[in-house]
């Protein structure tokens, strides 16, 4: 089961750095596609960070009210058998 790496793009940062708000999920809990992972910000617009595909939030690297750079992982996403 193939992990993958969970960020925010830099063209949705506008070119920010970004502080991670929240996570909606712990490390352990079962997402489905599109849902919310976690809530971002940057230049005063909320970005939420989606899950591309279910699976189990395998590892989170940056704790809620940090500031980030655009593209640093924030957390792996283990997907599983239909992960699509």
């Amino acid at each position: 089961m193939p992990d993958l790496k969970l960020s925010v793009l830099p063209e949705e940062l506008g070119g920010e750095k970004g502080v991670l708000v929240k996570w909606n999920h712990e490390v352990g809990d079962w997402v489905r596609k599109n849902e919310e992972l976690a809530v971002c910000q940057a230049g005063g617009k909320e970005i939420s960070l989606k899950a591309p595909v279910q699976g189990v939030l395998q590892k989170i690297f940056i704790s809620a009210n940090t500031v980030f750079q655009p593209g640093t992982v924030l957390g792996i996403l283990r997907t599983v058998m239909g992960g699509t």
